[in-house]
């Protein structure tokens, strides 16, 4: 099958930047800290900041791949190793992230009532998953919420 529109993602989690940015703000602290604290504290700080650093970056080197591709009658969507198949016909509406960093996680509504939640980074943003849908009964739902 031929696909139609398809979408991988590249970039960081939201909660890759956050933790980021709180290594960051540790490091900060630790050279600030470092005339005040007694020798053998700062010897605990900055072993427990260098193994949050060690462990921040083996998480980030080896994060997953997700993504989405779209066919004539289906929708695929990975994470990792994990795959789901959506038939099109089966998908009644789609709950989407307004924009690519908020962190309100995607959903799909099936027709049967059951909605299916999906991995933050496997579907892309409100607006191109609406040109996705363009001519079909999916209706493509966005609520700009940080939650």
């Amino acid at each position: 099958m031929n696909r139609i529109a398809e979408y991988h993602w590249r970039g960081l989690d939201p909660l890759h930047i956050a933790g980021g940015v709180t290594l960051l703000l540790a490091w900060g602290v630790m050279f600030i800290m470092a005339r005040v604290l007694p020798d053998w504290q700062m010897i605990l700080l900055i072993g427990t900041v260098a193994l949050a650093s060690a462990a921040f970056l083996r998480e980030l080197l080896n994060r997953k791949s997700s993504g989405a591709w779209m066919t004539d009658t289906h929708l695929n969507v990975y994470y990792g190793q994990k795959h789901w198949t959506f038939p099109l016909t089966g998908i009644r509406a789609v709950g989407a992230r307004a924009a690519p960093f908020y962190a309100r996680a995607p959903h799909l509504e099936l027709s049967g009532g059951r909605k299916v939640q999906l991995p933050l980074t496997c579907l892309p943003a409100a607006p191109v998953l609406r040109r996705w849908f363009n001519g079909r009964p999916i209706r493509v739902d966005a609520k700009i919420t940080l939650t």
